[in-house]
């Protein structure tokens, strides 16, 4: 599962790949399919990982055109 920095759950992790911008990481927050940049991950021991983005932010740039 991914979180943000203050610990609260974003979603699971789907699945990985690569697009025009670099590896990618898709999540599902709130039912949604959301691809966020590898980069703003970090795994955690143990499982899982931290993004470096919160919710609002990520769910945002998924509606940004382009």
């Amino acid at each position: 599962v991914v979180t943000d920095r203050a610990g609260a759950p974003l979603g699971p992790i789907e699945s990985l790949g690569e697009a025009a911008a670099g590896a990618m990481v898709v999540i599902r927050i709130d039912g949604k399919l959301v691809g966020v940049p590898q980069g703003t991950l970090a795994l955690r021991p143990g499982g899982g990982a931290v993004s470096a983005q919160t919710k609002a932010q990520i769910l945002a740039a998924a509606q940004a055109p382009g």
